[in-house]
């Protein structure tokens, strides 16, 4: 069964969160995100354009997560 350009982007998706959580890098120096959105399109042969909003939607769901497991926390759900 040939995969959809919708589900491998999907899969993609996935796949890059996950290893933003394993590794922790996430950078939020505008400088530097606008530099590697730039960087980054050449590299792949976008846009800068097209990576940059990629990058907001995948900075987005990391820095949600996070606010998340925050909330928790604030709320009393974690233990020392």
């Amino acid at each position: 069964m040939a995969l959809s350009k919708e589900r491998l982007g999907e899969i993609a998706m996935i796949a890059l969160q996950a290893k933003l959580e394993r590794n922790g890098d996430i950078r939020l120096n505008p400088k530097e995100l606008k530099r590697e959105a730039i960087n980054s399109a050449k590299e792949v042969g976008i846009t800068p354009q097209e990576c940059a909003e990629f990058m907001k939607v995948v900075l987005g769901a990391a820095f949600n997560k996070s606010i998340a497991e925050l909330d928790q926390i604030i709320a009393g759900g974690a233990k020392r």
